[in-house]
């Protein structure tokens, strides 16, 4: 589960068999603003050696988008050879299980921050750009809950719903939500392709994004 960097990094962030930046998870999108979560991604499928990076969503504001509550979605990536980290921050609209992307800003941090035009051309090929429905063209089996379970990762202790599917590829994968944790509630997720865990729940965040962006 799972987005850029501007767009291309956020496949290799990808989890659950879909963009990280915007992840399809049980439980859903929950905002808060202020707060989010940091991860550690372990690659496994790496033909050399495994390769991790960290990468932490946190919901930074809101506002009102075409009469109703649209949320700043940040999330901070670095790691996989990037020597700079990037911040990428998406105004979102949740409607059920689209997602709709009304604005996108990216910015490595020391230089300008940047948004996407609605009239990019990768509107074709990335459904979370700005102005798309942001459905995934594959849309992965519900995934069954296997029971309600206890389990430590370096952010702490948690009493997690246990859900079992499958991703795009086909692999199996096991991800552990917890209602303590925001925007999506992952504690862990492992599959043969990678592993994720909570490194830290992240409270009173602000956006990295300190300037307006050039378009």
């Amino acid at each position: 589960m799972v987005t850029a960097l501007p767009l291309c990094l956020g496949c290799a962030a990808a989890a659950w068999g879909q963009d990280w930046r915007v992840p399809w998870v049980p439980e859903g999108f929950k905002a808060v603003v202020g707060s989010g979560a940091l991860y550690t991604v372990t690659e496994k499928d790496r033909p050399k050696a495994s390769l991790s990076y960290t990468l932490a969503f946190v919901v930074v504001g809101k506002e009102g988008v075409d009469g109703t509550e649209g949320y700043w979605l940040e999330s901070r990536f670095s790691g996989l050879g990037i020597l700079v980290p990037l911040v990428e921050k998406l105004l979102i609209v949740v409607r059920g299980k689209k997602r709709f992307v009304k604005r996108s800003i990216s910015q490595r941090l020391g230089g300008p921050p940047l948004e996407l035009p609605k009239e990019h051309p990768t509107d074709k090929l990335d459904h979370l750009t700005p102005g798309a429905i942001a459905e995934r063209p594959w849309i992965p089996p519900p995934p069954k809950k296997v029971g309600t379970e206890t389990i430590t990762v370096p952010a702490g202790t948690f009493e997690c719903e246990h859900y079992r599917g499958k991703t795009e590829t086909g692999a199996v994968a096991d991800v552990w939500i917890s209602a303590q944790v925001t925007p999506y509630g992952v504690v862990k997720m492992v599959s043969k392709d990678r592993t994720v865990l909570l490194q830290k729940v992240l409270e009173n965040e602000t956006s990295q994004i300190k300037y307006e962006p050039e378009k």
